[in-house]
């Protein structure tokens, strides 16, 4: 269901946001309550068979663990949580929590005090249309810590919702953000990554300046990620580095022609070396995330699992390590300060911005073309990859310069580009997945493990094999619907004459 959501001054008042709102709205009631967000991985307890769920009693925050088929088990903490298991004062609720995350980051928390009041609009037969509510959030100190407006449309009325919208733009000068409101507070409070600006260039942008700005600004969002990352806060900051890192890269293939030889063979060096220690911890997180996630099952499976779970950890945090390491090196901080100092080489770069992307696109659907033109099921994996690398590049070049193209075929041509590198982020994820399960077997072999455990590593080999049969078939039909989308067919045949 749509729901848009407005970041609104904290000094907003609710007077100001019902004449915003307009006189259809009925008048509001307001409720304040104890807020906690607790980031608890619920997949792995759900997969578990448990739930958790927290309440606020004689001042003391109450953690019930709950087991959906034995009754609940429950633990006492206090109000000031801890963000890691092992802070947490002895409890059963420890001792059951432990096994189920290991080392990993239990509560990032914010507890904070909720003042809502909420909005209704009716139409002409009593029936309620869209519910308009202002979360305003304090410290228990009674410090503002944010406002938001959310609009939330009934199923069915979704429309009702596009003159408002409207309304508030007009009136106000509001416009929704992408975020909701538990990921901008998550931001604000350095526990998720922080959402960019999109980059706008002007029509008489040059190249070289147009570049610079590019990779600066990724450079910025790469910046913004690192201490999310040193701090084992989440594992999106790492994915929004890496995504940063492929896109830095991507500009720098585009920039060779005009930057000093020197200064790209150092940056194009420093992207690769961080890109190759940036990779085993995200394929770690990938597989746990996404692979031991979905196995669910009996104790004695999800015990074995728990063993996986622990080796893949040890090999995490070990990569996590080392990135962070690479952060703290002096060579790191001087090899940025480049994208500051490099100057076009002469006669290089004054071409416009515009001609500039639609020459890269020609170029790179041209390869495209030819490279995905034999690729078939029986196509090996490898050469799947080098592919996919292909259509990033592509789809990086129309998101970093957007500003320069048409919105609605862009937005089409970066639909299909999603869709098919959504195909073969699966199937790549699949090798992945099954080189490390392949490492893992090897230690089971080492220790003389029980065969009720190969029996259950054999089983998830066999579903992966079969899921990277799936993913296969699919590639060649999707990549076809690439090569015929019309939208990008016609922005790569803007840079055909140049």
């Amino acid at each position: 269901m749509q729901t848009l959501t407005f970041h609104l001054d904290t000094d907003t008042s609710d007077k100001a946001i019902a004449k915003a709102l307009g006189k259809p709205f009925a008048p509001p009631h307001t409720m304040q309550a104890e807020w906690s967000l607790l980031d608890t991985h619920d997949w792995a307890l759900w997969q578990a068979g448990y739930s958790l769920e927290q309440a606020q009693c004689d001042r003391q925050t109450r953690c019930v663990l709950y087991q959906r088929q034995s009754g609940a088990m429950q633990g006492m903490v206090t109000t000031t949580m801890p963000r890691f298991i092992w802070q947490m004062p002895p409890s059963p609720l420890r001792d059951r929590l432990a096994p189920l995350w290991g080392s990993r980051a239990l509560l990032p928390l914010l507890h904070l005090t909720r003042h809502a009041t909420c909005w209704q609009r009716f139409d002409d037969d009593g029936k309620l249309l869209v519910t308009a509510t202002c979360h305003r959030f304090t410290t228990i100190e009674g410090e503002a810590v944010g406002c938001w407006l959310q609009l939330q449309p009934c199923r069915g009325y979704h429309d009702a919702l596009a003159p408002i919208q409207r309304r508030l733009r007009q009136q106000a000068g509001w416009l929704p953000g992408k975020q909701g409101v538990v990921a901008q507070l998550l931001a604000q409070f350095g526990m998720a990554p922080p959402v960019a600006k999109p980059l706008t260039f002007d029509r008489t942008t040059t190249a070289a300046i147009a570049l610079k700005k590019a990779m600066r600004h990724q450079r910025a969002i790469m910046e913004a990620q690192q201490q999310g990352i040193i701090d084992a806060v989440d594992t999106e900051f790492l994915h929004r580095y890496r995504v940063a890192l492929r896109r830095m890269r991507s500009l720098l293939i585009i920039a060779k022609p005009m930057m000093p030889p020197g200064i790209h063979r150092q940056l194009t060096n420093h992207c690769k070396q961080l890109a190759a220690l940036t990779t085993p911890a995200r394929d770690a997180d990938i597989y746990w995330l996404n692979m031991v996630t979905g196995s669910g099952g009996s104790e004695e499976k999800l015990a074995q699992l728990r063993h996986f779970n622990q080796w893949l950890q040890q090999r995490q945090q070990a990569a996590y390590r080392a990135l962070c390491l690479a952060f703290a090196q002096p060579h790191d901080a001087a090899t940025w300060k480049l994208l500051k100092e490099w100057k076009p080489k002469k006669g290089g770069g004054r071409q416009p911005a515009r001609k500039m992307v639609d020459r890269s696109l020609h170029h790179q659907f041209q390869r495209l073309l030819r490279d995905s033109d034999a690729i078939t099921q029986s196509t090996s994996d490898k050469r799947l990859h080098k592919l996919r690398k292909q259509i990033k590049h592509l789809r990086y070049t129309l998101e970093c310069f957007a500003s320069l193209l048409p919105a609605k075929r862009r937005e089409r041509a970066l639909h299909q580009l999603k869709t098919v590198q959504r195909h073969l982020g699966m199937l790549q994820d699949i090798c992945v997945q099954q080189q490390l399960l392949r490492e893992f077997s090897a230690t089971l072999d080492n220790h003389n493990s029980p065969e009720s455990s190969r029996h259950i590593i054999q089983e998830i080999g066999h579903d992966l094999k079969r899921e990277h049969q799936r993913c296969k078939q699919e590639i060649p039909h999707q990549l076809r619907l690439l090569r015929d989308n019309k939208a990008l067919c016609k922005l790569a045949a803007n840079g055909d004459q140049q």
